[in-house]
């Protein structure tokens, strides 16, 4: 009787560990959508997103204002337009890893560029929501952050020639 119930709870651990371990240790996973964070762009209004995964299930999101979108003056942004700009994934023993994404990986950089021309103060409201709205225009058009290159070089240049 003993040696039964023995086997038996042997048995039921043993399933529970079959069962419940890949649960339990998927969000261990790198690379996968078991436990990430998706950071995405706004290519309307120029505001950013991080949406927090585990399990393939959002638990959080997180929007924030960017220096585009406060320039274009931008509230709500619209559901449908939002861009996957890369994947954080967390590794135990190599901290975090960044995946690029593709056709807006760089988008990022061109906010956080965006941001530092702008704080320079050489550039009038207007000319910032003039720039600001070529940049979410260039996104939109060509499905890709470099269409926005070219802005940003000339925002760079406009600097140069004010002397800034």
């Amino acid at each position: 009787m003993k040696s039964r119930r023995v086997i038996a709870t042997v048995l039921i651990g043993l399933v529970l560990v079959v069962l419940g371990g890949p649960f339990l240790l998927a969000p261990l996973i790198p690379g996968s959508n078991l436990n990430c964070t998706r950071v995405e762009i706004n290519i309307v209004t120029g505001h950013e997103r991080s949406v927090r995964i585990l399990w393939c299930v959002p638990v959080g999101e997180d929007v924030r204002e960017t220096a585009i979108s406060e320039a274009l003056g931008s509230n709500a942004p619209p559901p449908k337009s939002w861009r996957l700009v890369t994947i954080r994934s967390r590794r135990i023993e190599w901290g975090t890893k960044v995946r690029r994404t593709g056709r807006f990986e760089g988008a990022r950089y061109q906010v956080r560029h965006f941001e530092y021309l702008c704080s320079d103060l050489g550039f009038s409201p207007q000319e910032r929501q003039e720039f600001a709205r070529r940049i979410v225009t260039a996104w939109q058009h060509h499905e890709r952050f470099r269409a926005a290159d070219p802005v940003i070089e000339e925002m760079n240049e406009l600097l140069e020639r004010k002397g800034r």
